[in-house]
């Protein structure tokens, strides 16, 4: 039996090797408005910017992206909200 180490993982770009195996990176194009994402997961982040809103009944963040990319996250409301924004002009 051949034991191989799984541990071993090579990035390149937007590509992953796992145990021999390539994999792509595959991002789909966000659309201007995401209402409840389920997961965020930001990379080369220049800046966020974190407010109160609405006398503290709702949060929203501007994340700064280093290539000049700007979303807004709002998170609130009675019914929990959260509304995700590509801002980038």
């Amino acid at each position: 039996m051949t034991e191989i180490d799984i541990s071993k993982v090579l990035i390149e770009g937007d590509t992953a090797t796992i145990m021999g195996v390539k994999y792509q990176r595959v991002e789909k194009p966000m659309s201007r408005f995401v209402k409840n994402p389920d997961e965020l997961v930001w990379e080369n982040v220049k800046m966020v910017h974190y407010e109160v809103m609405e006398e503290g009944k709702a949060v929203w963040l501007g994340i700064y992206h280093n290539d000049g990319a700007i979303y807004h996250l709002n998170i609130g409301g009675d019914n929990l909200y959260v509304n995700y924004s590509d801002e980038t002009v």
